[in-house]
């Protein structure tokens, strides 16, 4: 498998299933948020051009979002992706078809279908390690913000934005955009329900993962 594109509503999960993927196969993580951060900790252009539309409190606009997705992945290596969090809209799915097709890649898109009730209930209980960018809930992990993360040691933290009032604006946005590519992808779609255990959603990735090179060996 190429590619592996994950859609869904904040904190459907799709952090959680792009670490185990990453850990298992090896994939390149491909994070929206990861890159906008690099860029701008790294203070380059891109970065500063975000800063200027944050500060104005706009959306970054989709081209320049893609310019820096792209420009991320023409400096790594050949693995396998996971894409978290892009694409959010039509034109960002267009591109990255177009990139795609443009490279003979093959994709293989998610969609985690979650209730409002479930992610509210996650997002109260997330807690986050930026060292590995794994995702802990705190009463099944039994673990709080400050504490070492278990895998590499970093401090856990708190997002900022994880809030009851953030996440109804970020996911009444998802619902809206959503729709356009869903039609877009059309039945490329594997729709996995996520009210369930993080590993048995797994399960079901691996398995359509498996079927997906099983149909291209016998075609």
């Amino acid at each position: 498998m190429d590619a592996v594109v994950l859609l869904g509503a904040p904190g459907s999960g799709k952090g959680t299933q792009t670490a185990k993927l990453c850990e298992e196969f090896n994939y390149n993580r491909v994070s929206t948020g990861d890159i906008i951060r690099f860029e701008i900790r790294e203070r380059t252009l891109f970065g500063k051009t975000v800063e200027e539309y944050q500060a104005k409190g706009l959306l970054v606009p989709d081209d320049t979002v893609c310019e820096m997705v792209f420009s991320y992945l023409s400096r790594i290596d050949g693995r396998g992706l996971v894409f978290d969090g892009f694409p959010r809209t039509l034109f960002q799915a267009q591109m990255l078809d177009s990139f795609f097709c443009e490279r003979d890649i093959r994709g293989l898109v998610f969609l985690f279908d979650v209730t409002f009730e479930n992610i509210e209930s996650r997002i109260v209980n997330r807690v986050s390690c930026p060292g590995c960018n794994t995702v802990f809930n705190r009463s099944l992990d039994r673990l709080e913000a400050g504490v070492p993360c278990p895998r590499c040691g970093t401090g856990i933290g708190v997002r900022q934005d994880d809030t009851i009032e953030v996440l109804r604006n970020r996911y009444d946005i998802f619902r809206r955009e959503v729709d356009p590519i869903l039609g877009f992808y059309g039945r490329k779609v594997h729709v996995i329900p996520g009210n369930r255990p993080a590993d048995e959603v797994y399960l079901d990735i691996i398995k359509q993962m498996n079927f997906s090179v099983l149909d291209s060996l016998n075609s």
